[in-house]
């Protein structure tokens, strides 16, 4: 249950809007919990009942963006095929960012990885996990092929790295082109899926025919 100062009626939700505020506006090496305290209308003793030290806010802030982005990437269409849902996580990946630009960047920019092992990044680092159990779903109904042998992390590799690079081009070096760019990401996604579907088994030739 969270925990109230003093103050009364200030809630650990309220001082999240506050630092995120904060966060968006300065970028993570000038962010402040005094800052935070006083956005929030608490004295910065105050703050510590609900967090203990500036790295544990940060990371309940991007723990709180990661399901957000859990939110988004949830299945629409829970009977659609390997590649529709595919799709579905690029396009929501695509309108995370762009819906929620300041949560991105903590998720993204200022969330460091802890772990080193591939392997085990590949079985706890959400959102990438879901992206990889759309493969492995491919991969185990024959819809995709792994014609690389690069394995279902592999794949999910090269569909987050279109779709985050995507991303990162918009904010940064493309920010000023008047371009579509997540209709042109998409059409990527597109073409990444041809190439992971399965071709059909050609059919066998009828005896006399060449």
């Amino acid at each position: 249950m969270t925990r109230q100062t003093k103050r009364g009626e200030r809630t650990t939700e309220e001082i999240l809007a506050a630092a995120r505020d904060h966060l968006a506006e300065v970028g993570l090496d000038d962010f402040s919990l005094r800052e935070v305290a006083r956005r929030a209308g608490l004295s910065p003793s105050a703050l510590y009942n609900h967090f203990e030290n500036r790295e544990a806010l940060i990371n309940a802030l991007a723990f709180e963006c990661v399901q957000l982005l859990g939110a988004y990437f949830a299945p629409a269409h829970p009977t659609a095929t390997a590649s529709e849902r595919l799709r579905e996580l690029g396009a929501a990946y695509l309108r995370f960012a762009a819906e929620e630009p300041v949560r991105y960047r903590l998720v993204f920019d200022m969330l460091e990885s802890t772990v080193a092992d591939w392997d085990h990044y590949v079985r706890v680092a959400y959102p990438f996990t879901a992206i990889v159990k759309a493969v492995e779903e491919g991969l185990a109904t024959g819809e995709f092929t792994d014609r690389a042998d690069s394995g279902a992390s592999g794949i999910a590799f090269g569909m987050w790295a279109l779709v985050h690079g995507s991303v990162m081009l918009r904010a940064h070096h493309l920010a000023q082109v008047c371009v579509d760019l997540d209709a042109l990401c998409m059409s990527a996604v597109d073409d990444y899926l041809v190439g992971l579907r399965a071709e059909p088994t050609p059919a066998p030739k009828k005896r006399g025919t060449r």
